[in-house]
């Protein structure tokens, strides 16, 4: 695959659709970075990995260069991971290739009271030695209240995509998104949305 596309002009920023998720990453992803969603099982990394994807896709192809998506990475293997390999990483970010990756955390974080997932749930990631989380451009965790709690009172579709890292800055005060999880609707289809604001 020939990924040498650095003379061509793309944009450099990258919406990903969802307003307020741009505004946290001041326009959108970065051209040729590593984005990795993490979360426990359930939490909505499928989905909102596919609507960052039906969304990016909606604009123009051509402008954005090369846009790859891989979901649940920490279980992939053989080619697919060859593929994903650092070295690859690396040639795609160089051309200005742009990746996207789920990875699912370890349970451990949910023996804690507050069951949010922190930067150090990343450190062991599908790149082996190098974790998710170092390698990562941005790096955001999913969160829901109501995945652990179902008899919580607040709103059930109450949800967090929470920015631990952002344009390959650690962020020392994670930055929280306040989102909704459409939970309704047949599990194929579930949907995240921005959350609107009360006056």
């Amino acid at each position: 695959m020939n990924v040498d596309n650095k003379k061509t002009n793309f944009p450099e920023i990258i919406p990903t659709g969802f307003s307020s998720l741009d505004k946290a990453l001041e326009g959108g992803i970065r051209r040729g970075s590593l984005t990795v969603i993490g979360a426990r099982p359930g939490m909505g990394k499928t989905s909102l990995l596919r609507q960052i994807s039906n969304n990016i896709g909606k604009q123009k192809q051509a402008e954005n260069g090369w846009v790859v998506f891989a979901d649940d990475f920490g279980n992939v293997s053989g080619p697919v991971k060859t593929f994903f390999s650092y070295r690859m990483l690396r040639k795609l970010k160089k051309s200005g290739g742009t990746v996207f990756i789920t990875v699912k955390l370890p349970r451990k974080l949910e023996k804690r009271k507050d069951k949010r997932p922190v930067r150090g749930d990343f450190k062991k990631g599908p790149f082996g030695l190098f974790g998710a989380e170092r390698q990562a451009d941005n790096v955001i965790a999913l969160y829901r209240e109501a995945y652990y709690d179902p008899t919580d009172k607040t709103d059930p579709q109450n949800g967090e995509l929470i920015l631990l890292k952002k344009n390959g800055a650690v962020l020392t005060e994670p930055q929280t998104i306040k989102m909704r999880f459409d939970i309704k609707r047949d599990s194929a289809c579930r949907e995240w949305s921005e959350k609107k604001e009360t006056v």
